[in-house]
């Protein structure tokens, strides 16, 4: 029955050889709908973060949701550069403050593995989150940035309309 047994072997890897790609595109699929799942990170919770507190406005949700599709394959393009390093980057980071180093200098610590490509990628989603985050402040009136506990965004605004 040798050879009942290797064509059965040979039907399930069959099988198998047809479900990956199918499977492979279901994850596909879904990944589109949320963009980098992994990289739900910075940008989706920060969005969660200001529903969570904030009553929005249509057009303000509308907005955001429009700004976090335009920066989320960005920012996902900047993280594919990063890839696996991400861990060290935290472990590095956490030494450092650990170190009692601060600002900078635990900026320059937590980066000294990285290469300049990589550096500069990190920059990216940094600056890519910190855009991001500011045009969601600019979105919301006074009291909502006060609700949100975003306060320090939205300062210079109140300033200049007062």
């Amino acid at each position: 029955s040798m050879k009942k047994l290797l064509t059965s072997l040979v039907l399930v890897c069959l099988a198998v050889a047809i479900a990956m790609p199918l499977t492979a595109q279901d994850a596909k699929k879904k990944k589109k709908k949320n963009a980098g799942k992994g990289q739900r990170s910075a940008l989706a919770s920060f969005v969660e973060q200001v529903k969570s507190k904030v009553e929005l406005t249509e057009e303000q949700a509308a907005k955001i949701k429009k700004l976090h599709e335009e920066a989320q394959p960005k920012l996902a393009e900047a993280n594919k550069v990063i890839g696996g390093k991400r861990r060290e980057i935290a472990a590095a980071r956490k030494k450092a403050a650990e170190d009692g180093l601060k600002g900078k200098e635990a900026q320059a610590a937590a980066e000294a593995g990285l290469t300049a490509e990589e550096k500069a990628a990190l920059a990216k989603t940094r600056e890519i989150t910190q855009g991001f985050q500011k045009a969601v402040r600019e979105l919301l009136t006074p009291e909502q940035l006060n609700k949100a506990g975003l306060k320090r965004g939205g300062k210079k605004k109140n300033k200049a309309a007062a």
